[in-house]
């Protein structure tokens, strides 16, 4: 198993006592992908979601320092990184629930493949949508990004070498998830002192 520093690695055990607290209940963990599969496909949704957030911030800074203070900057870049981690917890857990209900083989027991194959298209599509403004001729190009999505899937089926490439990049994106559950966590308790002081 995964040599667990207490101090350093709060974050990891964190989940991992969540994980442990639902074998409480039969029949739910197993029907739940493995703990480490899990945290690289929410790393991999890190880094769209803080990527995205983060060039945004990036864009407005300079426009933001001319009539705002530093402090003021830091507490709107505290409150985008909490809504991050709760945007990408609500997405893995999307996931979770579609593996769920999906039979395991199509889902659960290649949730690191299957999963990461929905959050790179699917985000990827939204995107792009965003980018062009939200209109509602670019949704027609959805079907196109599931299409392609259904493609690399049944290739990724047929060719081992497609999945091992898959998962090994998925896999490396999991440090992503680390830095996010704890700058997250952190300033979400931020977040809360300010509105409950």
């Amino acid at each position: 198993g995964k040599e667990v520093n207490w101090t350093r690695d709060w974050d990891y055990n964190f989940v991992l006592i969540v994980f442990k607290g639902i074998h409480l209940f039969p029949g739910l963990s197993e029907r739940l992908p493995k703990l480490n599969q899990v945290l690289a496909v929410h790393g991999l949704i890190v880094m769209f979601v803080y990527g995205w957030s983060l060039y945004w911030f990036l864009w407005n800074l300079s426009a933001w320092i001319s009539f705002q203070s530093f402090g003021e900057i830091a507490i709107i870049f505290i409150y985008t990184v909490a809504v991050n981690l709760l945007e990408s917890i609500v997405v893995i857990g999307i996931l979770l629930l579609i593996g769920l209900v999906l039979p395991g083989k199509w889902f659960r027991n290649q949730f690191d493949f299957a999963a990461a194959l929905i959050v790179i298209f699917v985000l990827s599509w939204f995107v792009y949508f965003v980018w062009y403004g939200m209109q509602a001729r670019y949704l027609l190009y959805l079907p196109l990004f599931l299409l392609l999505m259904g493609g690399v899937w049944f290739l990724g089926i047929r060719v081992s070498n497609v999945k091992h490439l898959v998962r090994n990049f998925v896999d490396r994106t999991s440090i992503f998830s680390y830095i996010a559950l704890l700058m997250g966590s952190i300033s979400v308790l931020i977040v809360l002192f300010r509105i409950l002081v």
